[in-house]
């Protein structure tokens, strides 16, 4: 039942309720109870780095863009990939390195940083590069995408999230949705795919390099 209802609910009613309890939360930081980031968002966030981590393996070089309270970037370091976690919050990267123990998760970097500014690092570095929920907190998202290209390997590959936003609202600048996305990620042959996750409809976009 709790199925159907979800199905039925408007988009932009789950959107609204998504963004009105999700400003009374830190949503990219650890609840220290609970142990992971907070919010209303929390399963969506959640459900959408399972998704990402079927697709890495042991070994692979992880770039996490926008990392936040690091919570994908600890699971992909559980399972045995060397991690960098970017992200400009002093208070997220906090956290992020407080969850950052032992022996695998020892592998995971963190570097304060403006991810809309070049990154330091060389060409086709990386087999992974995540993008989680984080183009629409930007001005410059499609210099983001271009410098998360740049240091993927040939042959490696980039995913994306984005919430549907059909205008801006809260904390989203750059709304991402059927006639932005098109522009954003001109020149990438992208494929998208769309699940349900709770209070939000979700873009999850693959490009191979």
């Amino acid at each position: 039942m709790f199925d159907t209802i979800k199905k039925y609910t408007p988009r932009s009613f789950k959107l609204f309720l998504s963004n009105l309890f999700g400003r009374c939360n830190e949503r990219e930081y650890y609840n220290d109870i609970q142990e992971f980031a907070e919010g209303t968002t929390i399963s969506s966030h959640i459900k959408i780095a399972e998704i990402f981590i079927k697709k890495l393996r042991p070994g692979y070089k992880v770039l996490d863009l926008g990392c936040g309270s690091g919570y994908m970037a600890n699971r992909s370091a559980k399972l045995g990939c060397e991690v960098i976690g970017i992200d400009y919050s002093k208070k997220a990267l906090k956290y992020a390195v407080k969850k950052n123990s032992g022996t695998a998760e020892n592998k995971v970097k963190y570097i304060k940083r403006d991810i809309q500014l070049s990154l330091p690092f060389e060409d086709n570095f990386f087999d992974v590069v995540i993008i989680e929920e984080v183009l629409e907190h930007v001005r410059n998202s499609r210099k983001v995408l271009l410098e998360a290209y740049r240091v993927a390997k040939d042959g490696g590959r980039l995913l994306i999230s984005v919430p549907y936003d059909s205008e801006p609202y809260g904390f989203h600048i750059s709304p991402m949705n059927e006639k932005t996305i098109p522009v954003v990620f001109s020149g990438f042959n992208i494929k998208i795919n769309r699940p349900f996750l709770p209070w939000c409809t979700t873009h999850i976009i693959e490009i191979e390099k």
